[in-house]
């Protein structure tokens, strides 16, 4: 292999990752709170286990999506183990209210055997993603 082959290829991948507007978990959580504003609670569906859209931020957040399609942020006082790469999770809930502090964001296990992950939800926000696409540009 020639010499300057590799330093190149290294060079492209960077740049290729600078430039494709992909910005960290900490820019991207940041984002959301910047225009979300604090819920007390937000409606769901009343089946306790049903798996709903999301989309993880790191270990200790995650973009959740209610009935109406409506983006809440949520945040965990601790670190989920496996938030950031699960496939799927749900949200506990007796009434169709998701409450912080008393509700849960369940991570199923890949293989669908064993027992789920259970992390507390520290605080809800409700997303402005317009604010966040104006934000992005």
């Amino acid at each position: 292999m020639k010499p300057g082959i590799v330093p190149l290829a290294v060079l492209l991948a960077l740049a290729g990752c600078a430039s494709s507007g992909v910005s960290s978990t900490e820019e991207r959580l940041a984002l959301y709170k910047a225009h979300s504003t604090p819920v007390e609670s937000f409606q769901t569906a009343r089946l306790q286990g049903r798996q709903i859209r999301w989309s993880p931020i790191g270990d200790q957040a995650l973009m959740v999506y209610d009935d109406s399609d409506r983006p809440y942020l949520l945040e965990l006082p601790e670190p989920c183990k496996g938030l950031a790469v699960a496939r799927a999770i749900s949200l506990t809930n007796t009434t169709g209210t998701v409450t912080p502090g008393s509700d849960s964001v369940r991570i199923t296990a890949s293989s669908g055997a064993g027992a789920a992950i259970a992390c507390r939800i520290g605080t809800a926000s409700r997303i402005d993603m317009d604010a966040v696409k104006a934000a992005r540009k």
